[in-house]
């Protein structure tokens, strides 16, 4: 499965807050990140590795799978495949 940054990016502006806060909330829950580690995510440049992906998930509220192709178990979200 490949991991897709838009689902992301998705994520983070469909509640409406920036990188920045999102770093909070990730070192909220003791992930400590830089902005760069961010956009990088969000371009596809790097990715999460595992412990990071589920804190991820757990903010987010998703299962780890969402940010992962697998159309066969998910739908559109806004135009977004997920």
């Amino acid at each position: 499965m490949k991991f897709l940054p838009n689902k992301l990016k998705f994520c983070r502006k469909e509640i409406g807050i920036s990188q920045e806060r999102f770093l909070a909330e990730l070192a909220r829950l003791g992930t400590f990140l830089s902005r760069t580690t961010i956009n990088s995510w969000e371009s596809g440049t790097t990715k999460p590795n595992a412990e990071q992906l589920a804190r991820i998930a757990t903010f987010f509220n998703k299962e780890i799978g969402f940010f992962f192709a697998d159309k066969a178990k998910h739908g559109k979200i806004g135009g977004i495949k997920c």
